[in-house]
């Protein structure tokens, strides 16, 4: 019997890349294989070319699924769903945007089925009863429409994840390898899914209900047994928080054998805790931060501390490990005093610590499902009424938030330009640019910045023109 071919498609946008394996169709792909199927995994930037690539594949598959979040690609996975549907074949949607905003999806008539939250055991469910012409009204985890009608069922039980591994050997691993500091060939490694704690703006709240669940470390065990032949210098974990448990946590980067980054919550860290990171190479660890004001951090249920995250950032100076530290800001809540505070506080952390390393402040997106997303309503925000404006709309890096005075929001989507050039090593070159922006931090002065402009229209190819264009943002 042959087996039918299961494309699986995700597609990122040029602007908001990152080049992480498809950890999802990884594991969906070893259960498509366990149940008789034929998985097909593409991922890439966008482009007409992968278009014509997914169309290609598309022609003797029985089913193509796009995993889609909510950002800028959602709607050129719905421009690549239109093009497969007008071939004939069935299309479904999976990830983060369909399963918390199935009714929307479905809005669009070319999408014919979205899968609620994992896809491991629903997509095969799905697959074997549509081709055996069975009743898709028995199953449970998806949504569909029926006649004028849209059904959503209950959500299937979370996957038993040790009943599946990563499929290396069905992506191009070598495409997701990366220079990371003094480590050419870094590679993301997943081994855990879901987080415990209740992070107001987080995603994790609603789709994994605060429930964390980790590979055993004999199911990792495979996993990093495939990962061996690609001669890796370093591996960053991916994990959305992979100490929640320590023991397993540390016997995992043992196994490893390889210097190692990850996420990693503030109030963590102790002094035993760092030294055993230090002990199984660990070179970087990600906090989130998250902000300056102990307001806001009550307010976005961060349950962690400004002071827990200096005692984080010095431990890790004390013992050499480099520390990252993401903030937001525009939070509907946020007042002038939150925003100086927030500022003070990464200028202070910077110019305190030589390990540090500052992601932000980004802007503050209210993401559908999360708790913020319903105080985002009440102050004024609204929300898109189809999946393409919700690609439009929600990108990281930009403010349309109503709670922004429309003439400051340019500015606001500069704040992490700013604290990036900030932050560059000194040179002849860049000592002036740093010193200002340095500047701006210390006095919370933002006027008029027309370093930006510059920087706008050098990496875009600089004319007098460009440089006006972006002058008239600020």
């Amino acid at each position: 019997m042959v087996m039918k071919k299961i494309l699986l498609v995700k597609i990122d946008d040029p602007d908001e890349h990152h080049r992480y394996p498809p950890f999802g169709f990884m594991y969906i792909a070893d259960s498509l294989k366990k149940k008789g199927y034929k998985p097909k995994i593409l991922h890439k930037v966008w482009s007409n070319k992968f278009l014509e690539e997914i169309k290609r594949e598309s022609q003797d598959s029985f089913l193509v699924t796009f995993s889609v979040i909510t950002a800028p690609s959602v709607w050129q996975s719905l421009e690549a769903t239109k093009a497969v549907k007008d071939m004939g074949k069935i299309t479904v949607w999976g990830g983060l945007h369909p399963t918390i905003l199935p009714e929307v999806t479905l809005k669009d008539e070319f999408i014919d089925y979205v899968i609620l939250r994992e896809g491991e055991e629903t997509l095969p469910a799905l697959i074997k009863t549509l081709e055996t012409n069975g009743n898709i009204d028995y199953l449970e985890g998806i949504a569909y429409r029926k006649g004028h009608k849209t059904i959503v069922k209950n959500v299937s039980p979370f996957t038993e994840i040790d009943q599946y591994n990563m499929c290396w050997d069905d992506i191009n691993a070598e495409e997701y390898i990366f220079k990371r500091d003094n480590y050419a060939r870094t590679l993301p490694f997943m081994t855990s899914r879901g987080c415990p704690y209740r992070c107001a703006f987080c995603y994790n709240v609603a789709v994994n209900n605060r429930r964390w669940r980790g590979q055993s470390v004999d199911s990792i065990d495979y996993d990093i047994q495939q990962i061996r032949k690609f001669n890796l210098d370093a591996v960053y974990i991916f994990d959305d928080y992979f100490f929640v448990n320590k023991k397993r946590a540390f016997d995992i980067v043992r196994r490893l054998g390889v210097p190692y980054w990850a996420e990693i919550r503030a109030d963590c860290f102790n002094e035993e805790f760092v030294k055993e990171l230090k002990e199984t190479r660990c070179f970087e660890v990600f906090i989130g931060a998250e902000n300056g004001s102990a307001r806001i951090l009550e307010l976005i249920h961060k349950d962690a501390t400004k002071e827990q995250v200096e005692n984080a950032v010095r431990l890790c100076h004390q013992y050499g490990i480099r520390v990252t530290l993401s903030f937001m800001t525009a939070f509907p809540f946020d007042t002038d005093d939150d925003r100086k505070q927030n500022f003070d506080f990464m200028y202070y952390l910077h110019k305190t610590y030589n390990n540090v390393n500052l992601d932000g402040p980004k802007v503050f997106t209210p993401y559908p499902g999360t708790p913020l997303y319903d105080t985002a309503l009440k102050y004024g925000f609204e929300p898109p009424q189809t999946t393409r404006e919700w690609g439009e709309k929600l990108a990281r890096f930009k403010c349309s938030l109503p709670w922004v005075p429309e003439d400051q929001r340019p500015l606001f989507e500069k704040f992490n330009l700013m604290v990036q050039l900030g932050q560059m090593k000194n040179s002849i070159i860049t000592l002036p640019i740093k010193a200002l922006e340095e500047y701006r931090w210390k006095n919370k002065n933002f006027t008029f910045p027309y370093e930006l402009a510059i920087f706008s229209a050098l990496k875009n190819g600089f004319t007098t023109k460009l440089f006006f264009k972006y002058l008239k943002q600020y």
